[in-house]
Protein backbone atom coordinates (compact mmCIF):
# COMPACT_ATOMS: atom_id res chain seq x y z
CA UNK A 1 0.00 0.00 0.00
CA UNK A 2 1.15 3.54 -0.71
CA UNK A 3 -0.09 7.08 -0.36
CA UNK A 4 -1.08 6.87 -4.02
CA UNK A 5 -3.00 3.59 -4.10
CA UNK A 6 -2.04 -0.07 -4.33
CA UNK A 7 0.99 -1.29 -6.28
CA UNK A 8 0.77 -4.72 -7.90
CA UNK A 9 4.07 -6.32 -8.89
CA UNK A 10 4.34 -8.93 -11.65
CA UNK A 11 7.65 -10.79 -11.08
CA UNK A 12 7.48 -12.51 -14.49
CA UNK A 13 7.50 -9.23 -16.40
CA UNK A 14 9.28 -7.31 -13.61
CA UNK A 15 6.53 -4.69 -13.86
CA UNK A 16 4.50 -2.62 -11.38
CA UNK A 17 0.88 -1.67 -11.95
CA UNK A 18 -0.70 1.11 -9.90
CA UNK A 19 -4.24 0.32 -8.74
CA UNK A 20 -6.00 3.62 -8.16
CA UNK A 21 -9.22 5.52 -8.71
CA UNK A 22 -9.60 4.27 -12.29
CA UNK A 23 -9.61 0.69 -10.94
CA UNK A 24 -12.37 1.36 -8.43
CA UNK A 25 -10.56 2.53 -5.31
CA UNK A 26 -12.31 5.40 -3.54
CA UNK A 27 -9.41 6.76 -1.44
CA UNK A 28 -5.71 6.46 -2.25
CA UNK A 29 -3.84 7.43 0.93
CA UNK A 30 -3.45 3.92 2.33
CA UNK A 31 -1.92 3.26 5.73
CA UNK A 32 -2.37 -0.52 6.06
CA UNK A 33 -2.97 -3.63 4.01
CA UNK A 34 -3.92 -7.24 4.69
CA UNK A 35 -5.06 -10.15 2.53
CA UNK A 36 -7.92 -12.51 3.38
CA UNK A 37 -8.19 -16.24 2.66
CA UNK A 38 -9.80 -15.70 -0.76
CA UNK A 39 -7.13 -13.24 -1.95
CA UNK A 40 -8.93 -9.95 -1.40
CA UNK A 41 -6.94 -6.97 -0.15
CA UNK A 42 -8.16 -5.06 2.89
CA UNK A 43 -6.91 -1.48 2.63
CA UNK A 44 -6.98 0.89 5.60
CA UNK A 45 -7.17 4.59 4.84
CA UNK A 46 -4.71 7.06 6.35
CA UNK A 47 -5.65 10.36 7.97
CA UNK A 48 -7.82 12.27 7.53
CA UNK A 49 -10.13 9.68 5.93
CA UNK A 50 -10.03 6.46 7.91
CA UNK A 51 -11.95 4.28 5.52
CA UNK A 52 -11.77 0.58 4.71
CA UNK A 53 -11.74 -0.72 1.15
CA UNK A 54 -11.85 -4.42 0.33
CA UNK A 55 -10.45 -4.92 -3.15
CA UNK A 56 -10.38 -7.96 -5.45
CA UNK A 57 -8.13 -7.83 -8.53
CA UNK A 58 -10.73 -9.70 -10.62
CA UNK A 59 -13.92 -8.01 -9.35
CA UNK A 60 -12.69 -4.58 -8.25
CA UNK A 61 -13.98 -2.92 -5.10
CA UNK A 62 -15.95 -5.46 -3.01
CA UNK A 63 -16.99 -3.14 -0.21
CA UNK A 64 -16.27 0.30 1.23
CA UNK A 65 -16.72 1.42 4.83
CA UNK A 66 -16.31 4.91 6.22
CA UNK A 67 -17.27 6.55 9.52
CA UNK A 68 -16.98 10.29 10.12
CA UNK A 69 -15.49 9.64 13.58
CA UNK A 70 -12.59 7.50 12.29
CA UNK A 71 -9.48 9.46 11.27
CA UNK A 72 -7.23 6.56 10.22
CA UNK A 73 -7.09 2.77 10.13
CA UNK A 74 -3.95 0.94 11.18
CA UNK A 75 -3.12 -2.74 11.46
CA UNK A 76 -5.69 -5.18 10.07
CA UNK A 77 -5.84 -8.77 11.38
CA UNK A 78 -8.25 -11.61 10.66
CA UNK A 79 -9.16 -15.18 11.39
CA UNK A 80 -11.82 -17.42 9.82
CA UNK A 81 -14.84 -15.39 10.93
CA UNK A 82 -13.60 -12.06 12.28
CA UNK A 83 -11.62 -9.07 11.04
CA UNK A 84 -10.25 -6.47 13.46
CA UNK A 85 -8.49 -3.22 12.67
CA UNK A 86 -6.87 -0.54 14.80
CA UNK A 87 -8.36 2.91 14.41
CA UNK A 88 -7.60 6.43 15.56
CA UNK A 89 -10.62 8.67 15.94
CA UNK A 90 -10.95 12.35 15.15
CA UNK A 91 -10.92 13.22 18.87
CA UNK A 92 -7.56 13.31 20.65
CA UNK A 93 -7.08 10.09 22.62
CA UNK A 94 -9.80 8.14 20.80
CA UNK A 95 -8.06 4.88 19.87
CA UNK A 96 -9.52 1.42 19.61
CA UNK A 97 -10.35 -1.24 17.09
CA UNK A 98 -13.21 -2.01 14.71
CA UNK A 99 -14.80 -5.44 14.26
CA UNK A 100 -16.11 -6.83 10.98
CA UNK A 101 -17.74 -10.23 10.35
CA UNK A 102 -18.38 -12.06 7.07
CA UNK A 103 -21.96 -12.46 5.88
CA UNK A 104 -23.25 -15.67 4.23
CA UNK A 105 -21.73 -14.57 0.89
CA UNK A 106 -18.32 -13.81 2.39
CA UNK A 107 -18.83 -10.04 2.21
CA UNK A 108 -17.50 -8.16 5.24
CA UNK A 109 -20.00 -6.31 7.43
CA UNK A 110 -19.21 -3.79 10.15
CA UNK A 111 -20.26 -5.06 13.60
CA UNK A 112 -18.83 -2.88 16.38
CA UNK A 113 -16.00 -0.78 17.78
CA UNK A 114 -14.04 -1.20 21.02
CA UNK A 115 -12.17 1.57 22.81
CA UNK A 116 -12.75 0.85 26.51
CA UNK A 117 -9.90 -1.53 27.33
CA UNK A 118 -8.87 0.18 30.54
CA UNK A 119 -9.85 2.84 33.05
CA UNK A 120 -6.43 4.38 32.32
CA UNK A 121 -5.88 6.51 29.21
CA UNK A 122 -4.49 4.62 26.25
CA UNK A 123 -3.01 6.92 23.64
CA UNK A 124 -1.52 4.40 21.18
CA UNK A 125 -2.35 0.88 20.05
CA UNK A 126 0.84 -0.61 18.67
CA UNK A 127 -0.36 -4.10 17.80
CA UNK A 128 -3.51 -6.21 17.59
CA UNK A 129 -3.72 -10.00 17.35
CA UNK A 130 -6.41 -12.69 17.31
CA UNK A 131 -5.80 -15.96 19.15
CA UNK A 132 -7.95 -19.07 19.27
CA UNK A 133 -10.22 -17.69 22.00
CA UNK A 134 -8.74 -14.28 22.76
CA UNK A 135 -7.92 -10.89 21.32
CA UNK A 136 -4.58 -9.29 22.29
CA UNK A 137 -4.00 -5.55 22.18
CA UNK A 138 -0.53 -4.08 22.70
CA UNK A 139 -0.70 -0.46 23.89
CA UNK A 140 1.49 2.27 25.32
CA UNK A 141 0.43 1.17 28.84
CA UNK A 142 0.83 -2.58 28.35
CA UNK A 143 -0.70 -5.72 26.94
CA UNK A 144 -4.44 -6.38 27.23
CA UNK A 145 -6.35 -9.56 26.44
CA UNK A 146 -10.04 -10.31 26.24
CA UNK A 147 -12.06 -13.40 25.42
CA UNK A 148 -13.73 -13.40 22.00
CA UNK A 149 -16.85 -14.67 23.79
CA UNK A 150 -17.14 -11.79 26.31
CA UNK A 151 -18.72 -8.39 25.81
CA UNK A 152 -15.52 -6.40 25.19
CA UNK A 153 -17.29 -3.04 25.37
CA UNK A 154 -16.62 -3.11 29.14
CA UNK A 155 -13.13 -2.57 30.55
CA UNK A 156 -13.92 -5.14 33.26
CA UNK A 157 -13.80 -7.86 30.56
CA UNK A 158 -10.25 -6.93 29.53
CA UNK A 159 -7.23 -8.28 31.40
CA UNK A 160 -4.15 -6.09 31.80
CA UNK A 161 -1.58 -8.84 31.28
CA UNK A 162 1.48 -6.72 32.05
CA UNK A 163 2.49 -7.19 35.67
CA UNK A 164 4.42 -4.73 37.83
CA UNK A 165 7.76 -6.08 36.58
CA UNK A 166 6.93 -4.64 33.17
CA UNK A 167 5.69 -1.21 34.29
CA UNK A 168 7.13 1.67 32.30
CA UNK A 169 7.85 -0.43 29.19
CA UNK A 170 6.03 0.60 26.02
CA UNK A 171 5.21 -2.61 24.16
CA UNK A 172 5.39 -2.45 20.38
CA UNK A 173 4.47 -5.92 19.18
CA UNK A 174 3.00 -9.16 20.47
CA UNK A 175 3.67 -12.50 18.79
CA UNK A 176 1.99 -15.66 19.99
CA UNK A 177 2.71 -19.18 18.80
CA UNK A 178 4.13 -22.01 20.93
CA UNK A 179 5.74 -19.30 23.04
CA UNK A 180 4.74 -15.72 23.61
CA UNK A 181 6.97 -12.79 22.71
CA UNK A 182 6.70 -9.11 23.57
CA UNK A 183 8.85 -6.50 21.91
CA UNK A 184 9.50 -3.10 23.39
CA UNK A 185 11.25 0.09 22.32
Amino acid sequence: STSGGLLKFDPFYNKFTLIGLDHGLVYLDLSSISMDSVGRFWLGGGAPRGCLQVYDFENGLVTFFEDDLVNSIGKIVMDDDMVLMVYEGIEVGDVGFLEFRFDENGIPEYKDYYNNLSNENISIIHDLDIGIDSIYVTTDIGLFSGSKHDNLKFSSNWHHDSDNVLDGISFKQFIRDESTYLFSN
